[in-house]
């Protein structure tokens, strides 16, 4: 079996290093980097696109810009000067933006911009195909012209959202090719700049409506084939899937291949070993013009029927309203990543192997919560050629590395990165050589190629291989099952991935296939449904194969061991019933398990049948509502040392659960304290001071909580929060001798509920100012809602009637102020309108 392993490919003649495609920003803020050969987040991006995007780093891994097709961010994630929303493309465009590097010129970049349907909406005219150009000898860099033309949309001219980029034939220049109508456009980026002068090929299929010019375009590692995805809107939804001949020295396309046209294609990409294509799209939905799940094809090149090769390796749910079916894009590990929006990009592990081989993983590529969308940056393709083909790559093994056999090659040079081999050891100059590793871990390959009859320009391949250890089983593994069906005949079901669990202590991530023979576990032959497997014999030996890359495995003996009598029956705990629950009773696993554990040690687990109890599927945790009923509705299975002890059904004693209420309650007096208690009588308390009486005396302000129960499992907590009493400090003020007299009382303390009374506390308000207040005295009285403060003041209201009727009827008669006799200096002086003053009246004038 072949490896699986990182890729880098770079073109020496071109002075590619290693690493210009290692950091990608997509999506929403999206972003990977394979700088270290695995694929880790990057949190700092700032492109926010729905479709296409592009960057591009060093040929030491160090990023230098990216974009979204409209706007171009630095290596800092400042927008670049010139690059402020000024380029020609559309974040909604397939393939927005294409970055290719000037050859001989390490400060100069293009930036090929596609077109976008969006663009025709208008006036049926797109914005054509365009490049501008990034000059980095600042540092930051700097977009220094925008938007040069290189095809033009016409009435006649429909331009595309595809573009793609491959390696010239003579190893120096760079193809950058795109597609519009049913014509292919390459031009040539060499020293001098970009040739507006494309190579023109015309093929049979035509697209003549802007609305079906989504989807991608890719070149093959090689530079030999191309590959197209229309995805059509009018006049119905459907897609077509296309291969064509390309010929990397003069950029001629020939050859056109119709694959498919069942599903809704928009991604594409080749393996690197030019032997696989991959297509992504949507299926579509029978009878109405809709999509429905997003899928991943594969299809084998060198099959004489590639349309007949198809294999379907993934099809993803469609919860969405959109009909892009998502880009493709090798990475230089080798693995193509599939994107829809989520926050996992999905995954093609081995793409150069066929079918299920190639090992697709849905969902499985995190990106630190940031979201992706439909696209994905592309490169130059030739970043991803591959020549040669890696086996033995377990620890301890001789790593053969193997040229491919139509590479033609003459000569090869050998670094395989190891120097702690000895120097020796670590070149070779052998075609296909072979290297045993000093340790596991990720090597640096590098082999520089001459080719026969100087056919190709010389090439340096570069490829992360993954040297892997083999799990070490020291033991073998017994299980030991219940037999719960009533024959004591040693014969049950199992779940051999319980034996999993004792393979924890190897300390990395593995996985395990079960097998009836050794050779078959050798050679990873009809491995053995590991759920529900029913043993032969008591006693009966499997095998047990290990990995964790799936070359380099252990094996292990795994032992069935079946124990009789294990059924317990039907067994009591305690349950509870809230208010109004009828039938239903809410079951606690933890308590019920504290129940069970004085009869049971060991760990107990919870399932709703006997057969998820015996596979051990299915683990209830926390609690359930069920119905009280006769027939169990919940089972238990007991272990010790993950060995079957028991397995039962539950009956329940049910309890009602308690009600209580959280109160507020002010503490008046420190020395004498309050005491705390919840109404109701239960059958036990317990309280946050650890105390377990019905009630408690505190003598200090704070929140308390007590715990009541009626039982196990019914329980319920009342919080009672004690507050401090500021000593209560009030001042009356008296605002008489007015058409409304007043008294208004004042305290220190306005964060507790107050009552005021003026007649003695015979009744009292809130509101601590009263109105219209007759002269007389009066006893004010201030205290708190709880009683813990009062006060008591004595007023006077003074005043004076408002009119007086001296006609000896012998009412009104005299005129005075109210109760003259209690202000001994009183004094009243009556004067005219002039001002003269015509009577003086003392304490006990009448």
């Amino acid at each position: 079996m072949k490896q699986f392993l990182y890729l880098l490919i770079f073109v020496s003649a071109i002075t590619y290093g290693q690493r210009e495609a290692s950091n990608w920003y997509f999506g929403e803020f999206a972003g990977l980097t394979f700088n270290d050969g695995e694929p880790e987040p990057l949190l700092d991006g700032l492109l926010d696109s729905l479709e296409g995007c592009s960057s591009i780093s060093s040929p030491e891994g160090d990023l230098l810009f990216y974009t979204n097709g409209v706007t171009v961010w630095n290596r800092f994630h400042q927008i670049m000067a010139g690059g402020d929303g000024t380029l020609g493309g559309s974040d909604s465009s397939t393939q927005a933006a294409l970055i290719v590097p000037q050859p001989g010129n390490p400060n100069r970049y293009f930036i090929f911009t596609s077109d976008a349907v969006q663009f025709y909406q208008d006036d049926g005219i797109g914005n054509g195909i365009n490049y501008s150009i990034v000059d980095l000898s600042n540092g930051a860099g700097t977009v220094i012209q925008t938007n040069i033309p290189l095809l033009t949309s016409t009435n006649n001219v429909i331009t595309s959202e595809k573009i793609t980029s491959v390696a010239h034939a003579n190893g120096l220049d760079i193809w950058v090719i795109t597609h519009a109508n049913n014509d292919f456009y390459a031009f040539e980026v060499t020293s001098s700049g970009v040739n507006s002068n494309p190579m023109q090929s015309s093929t049979p299929f035509n697209i003549t409506d802007y609305n079906n010019t989504r989807g991608a375009l890719k070149a093959s590692p090689r530079g030999t084939r191309l590959a197209i995805a229309h995805t059509i809107f009018d006049p119905m939804l459907n897609g077509s899937l296309l291969l064509y001949d390309f010929n990397p020295e003069d950029g001629t396309v020939t050859n056109e291949v119709l694959i498919d046209e069942d599903i809704v294609y928009y991604g594409v990409e080749f393996s690197s070993d030019d032997t696989k294509l991959y297509a992504s799209g949507k299926l579509l939905i029978p009878g109405v013009n809709d999509t429905g799940d997003f899928i991943v094809n594969q299809f084998d090149l060198e099959s004489s029927d590639i349309s007949g090769s198809v294999v379907l390796l993934g099809q993803i749910p469609n919860f969405l309203s959109s009909n892009l079916g998502g880009s493709l894009q090798i990475a230089i590990d080798r693995k193509i990543y599939y994107s829809i929006p989520d926050v996992f990009l999905s995954v093609v592990n081995r793409p150069n192997e066929l079918g299920e081989l190639s090992d697709f993983e849905e969902l499985s590529v995190s990106l630190g919560l940031q979201i992706a969308q439909f696209g994905l940056p592309p490169f130059i393709q030739s970043f991803f050629e591959s020549i040669f083909d890696i086996d033995n790559i377990c620890f301890g093994d001789d790593t053969e590395f193997t040229l491919f056999t139509d590479a033609q090659v003459a000569t090869a040079r050998w670094d395989f990165g190891d120097p702690a081999s000895g120097a020796n050891n670590n070149m070779s100059t052998d075609l296909n050589p072979r290297h045993m590793f000093s340790a596991p871990g990720n090597y640096t390959v590098t082999v520089d190629i001459t080719f026969l009859n100087n056919s190709r320009p010389d090439k340096t391949f570069i490829e992360l291989v993954e040297i892997s250890d083999s799990p070490q089983l020291d033991t073998g593994i017994t299980l030991v099952q219940c037999d719960i069906d009533g024959v004591d005949d040693g014969i049950t079901l199992f779940n051999l991935n319980e034996a999993i669990t004792e393979l924890n202590n190897l300390g990395f991530d593995f996985e395990s296939t079960f097998h009836e023979t050794m050779l078959d576990a050798q050679m990873d032959m009809n491995p053995i449904d590991p759920i529900g497997f029913q043993n032969t014999t008591n006693g009966q030996g499997l095998f047990l194969r290990v990995f964790e890359n799936p070359d380099c495995f252990s094996i292990g003996e795994l032992t069935l061991e079946v124990v009789s009598s294990n059924d317990v029956g039907n067994i009591t705990v305690q349950a509870c019933q809230d208010e109004n629950q009828g039938d239903s009773i809410d079951v606690d696993f933890e308590l019920a398990a504290m129940d069970l554990q004085s009869d049971f040690p060991g760990d107990i687990t919870f399932y709703t049948s006997p057969e998820d109890a015996l596979l051990e599927l299915n683990v209830l945790e926390g609690s359930i509502t069920v119905s009280q009923s006769d027939t169990p509705q919940l089972f238990f299975r007991s272990e010790q040392t993950n060995d079957c002890a028991a397995i039962g059904g539950l009956f329940f004693d049910v309890a009602s659960r308690p009600t209580v209420e959280n109160q507020n309650i002010q503490l008046c007096n420190v020395e004498e304290g309050v005491v705390l208690s919840v109404p109701g009588t239960f059958n036990s308390y317990l309280w946050s001071t650890g105390e377990t009486t019905p009630t408690i005396t505190v003598f200090e302000a704070g929140t308390f909580d007590v715990t009541v129960s009626n039982g196990s499992g019914c329980t319920a907590t009342s919080v009672i929060t004690v507050e401090g009493v500021t000593p209560l400090m009030a001042e009356v003020t008296v605002q008489d001798f007015s058409q409304n007299n007043r008294i208004i009382i004042t305290t220190n303390d306005t964060n507790i509920t107050q009552l005021f009374s003026i007649n003695g506390g015979s009744s009292f308000q809130t509101d601590n100012v009263f109105e219209n207040v007759p002269p007389g005295t009066y006893l004010v009285v201030v205290t708190d809602e709880m009683g813990c403060n009062r006060e008591e003041f004595v007023i006077s209201v003074r005043g004076a009637p408002n009119f007086f009727t001296p006609n000896d009827d012998g009412f009104n008669d005299f005129w005075h102020v109210d109760r003259p006799e209690q202000f001994e200096r009183l004094v009243v002086r009556i004067f005219d309108r002039y001002g003269k003053l015509i009577q003086e009246l003392g304490p006990n004038s009448i």
